[in-house]
């Protein structure tokens, strides 16, 4: 029998259920030429963070609504590809449970060129992410590690384990050792 011990957990409340998901995560390829990924961006998100007191690095994500299922929570930015199984960010302390939602956006498309713009960091997002000092960065897919890394020497920033874990993955298939 497993002893009594105590936790410290944080608990969603918009939860509906035990097996409902919370939330999507959504990592979008913006590709500019099918014949060359090297000119491919990785959307991501830079965001004040009050528990780490600082600024992190992240993919896009976002809750899902009462009765919503995560493709359709993603699709309010992007074209789906796929919709993971649910799985924990920390469940350790919390039971936040989301689905990665693949992406990849063709901006050789007119509709995707009109949409999608470089100008501002806040360019297109809404009232509310910008007053939470939301910034949306473009980083380059192939050298994607080296992309953050540079970041947390410049900026300062600390990096998502999962957005880190990913691009750790990515740098294989590059050749990394």
């Amino acid at each position: 029998m497993m002893p009594v011990r105590k936790w410290d957990r944080a608990v969603r409340t918009t939860k509906q259920s035990e097996n409902s998901v919370d939330a999507v995560v959504i990592l979008a390829i913006l590709r500019y030429d099918k014949s060359d990924p090297s000119k491919d961006e990785i959307v991501c998100v830079k965001q004040f963070r009050p528990p780490v007191d600082g600024y992190t690095v992240e993919l896009p994500a976002g809750l899902v609504d009462a009765n919503e299922d995560p493709g359709t929570a993603a699709e309010r930015e992007f074209k789906v590809i796929s919709v993971s199984p649910p799985s924990f960010l920390s469940p350790g302390p919390t039971n936040e449970s989301v689905c990665l939602v693949r992406m990849k956006v063709d901006m050789t498309l007119a509709e995707n060129v009109k949409n999608h713009k470089r100008t501002t960091a806040h360019e297109g997002l809404e009232g509310c992410e910008k007053d939470r000092g939301l910034e949306k960065l473009l980083l380059p897919r192939v050298g994607f590690l080296d992309a953050l890394h540079n970041l947390q020497e410049k900026d300062g920033v600390k990096i998502f384990a999962a957005l880190y874990s990913f691009a750790v993955g990515m740098s294989f298939s590059e050749g990394a050792k």
